[in-house]
């Protein structure tokens, strides 16, 4: 079977059988695209991030696998994440250089906090050995 002989003949099919397409049921997947739309439009909402409000609409489209078993759905429903993803990815990469100033940001928070941490480490070290120095001197006295 060659390539043009492939396309001939899943053209001529107009339905498909009902494949494993998903491992769980329509609730299931009903479910599961509830709870990630919520999730990345709360995710939206506090971050605004544009692919986080591209993606969360995105996940409700793969609810089209369930309208019907023509392979046009499923070809359109492709099509449609297809273009969604690389917008995202698109998306992401605009942003990105759009905003460099809040990865800065996030690494000098980050830089800063580090340094907090790592200053209270070496105060509480200091005072560590000067404790140690005054018992040892208080101890010295006595006798």
């Amino acid at each position: 079977m060659n390539f043009s002989d492939m396309i001939a003949t899943l053209s001529q099919q107009t339905e498909m059988v009902q494949p494993e397409l998903f491992p769980f049921p329509f609730k299931s997947h009903l479910i599961f695209c509830c709870i990630g739309f919520i999730f990345l439009a709360y995710r939206f909402y506090t971050q605004r991030r544009p692919h986080q409000i591209i993606m969360a609409f995105a996940l409700p489209i793969s609810l089209m696998v369930w309208l019907s078993e023509k392979k046009s759905i499923y070809y359109t429903m492709g099509i449609i994440e297809l273009v969604l993803i690389v917008a995202a990815i698109a998306a992401t990469i605009v942003y990105n250089v759009r905003h460099p100033e809040k990865k800065n940001e996030q690494g000098a928070a980050e830089e800063i906090q580090d340094e907090a941490e790592s200053a209270e480490t070496v105060e509480a070290d200091e005072n560590a050995a000067e404790n140690e120095a005054d018992t040892d001197d208080e101890s010295g006295k006595e006798e």
